[in-house]
């Protein structure tokens, strides 16, 4: 019996110290980053994120050819998971404090990645190829905390 009642009274400490964690919010003193630089450069990350959702959404309409249907279906389900890491970035903004920079004025000189439209079918998946490792480069710096010296 008496091991019941420790077991409630680890549980009840458990809770306790979940309850005290989450009202830290998500920047805890342990935290090593610089918050303000930590932002930025998510911002950075959602500009390139917003980039190429419309080069992605761009192709999908634009693509021809026998397999156009096939390559309009990959060119828009590539837009919607460029959408998912935006939203992801977006809130990690948010929880840090900050405010998510959705403003179109700026997004090209603050994107890591660059609108590329071609002038046929092929263009648009070589200027995406070319170009496909931007998005995932940024979120790549940006999933770990940046080191600084």
């Amino acid at each position: 019996m008496s091991t019941s009642g420790t077991f409630l009274t680890d549980i009840k400490e458990i809770r306790r110290r979940a309850r005290q964690h989450l009202s830290e919010g998500a920047v805890t003193q342990n935290y090593e980053g610089k918050v303000e630089e930590t932002i930025a450069l998510l911002n950075h990350a959602v500009a390139t994120e917003i980039v190429c959702i419309l080069r992605y959404k761009f192709h999908a309409v634009c693509a021809t050819g026998l397999a156009s249907e096939a390559v309009k279906a990959e060119f828009a389900q590539h837009a919607k998971e460029e959408e998912q890491h935006l939203d992801w970035l977006a809130e990690r903004i948010n929880q840090l404090g900050g405010k998510p920079n959705l403003n179109p004025d700026g997004v090209i000189s603050r994107a890591a990645s660059e609108y590329v439209e071609g002038e046929k079918g092929c263009d648009h998946a070589r200027a995406t190829r070319a170009d496909s490792g931007a998005g995932g480069r940024a979120r790549e710096r940006h999933a770990r905390p940046p080191r600084h010296s």
